[in-house]
């Protein structure tokens, strides 16, 4: 069974509900790595304040942080190779469900019998 998890409303979205990303709390390799680059280029220009405009793919100019397109010009070549998430299926939750139900009723067999 995915876990859900909420997303809370901002300014310009309602909050909503998704599936829980499977790399929350086990990042593969490649994650953490960039991960560990983001924070070292972030806090190696965490001197720089200020705004800056920059122009997006649509055109649309948006006001930044100085350091905010610093950073993503030297994160621009970084690649992460995607990772599978290893799916359960649904008869292997099943299975373990009738597993647990049964240990339940031996146990309580067991209290019946002492």
């Amino acid at each position: 069974m995915p876990e859900l998890e909420y997303v809370r409303p901002t300014k310009t979205r309602k909050g909503y509900w998704r599936q829980r990303p499977f790399s929350r709390d086990a990042p593969s390799i490649h994650q953490r790595r960039c991960r560990a680059l983001f924070a070292r280029l972030s806090h190696g220009y965490r001197g720089n304040f200020g705004k800056t405009e920059v122009v997006g793919k649509d055109g649309n100019v948006m006001e930044l942080p100085k350091n905010t397109k610093t950073v993503q010009d030297n994160m621009k070549g970084v690649k992460i190779s995607p990772v599978k998430p290893r799916m359960t299926s649904d008869y292997a939750v099943i299975d373990l469900v009738t597993i647990k139900r049964i240990a339940e009723e031996l146990q309580e067999i067991k209290k019946l019998g002492t």
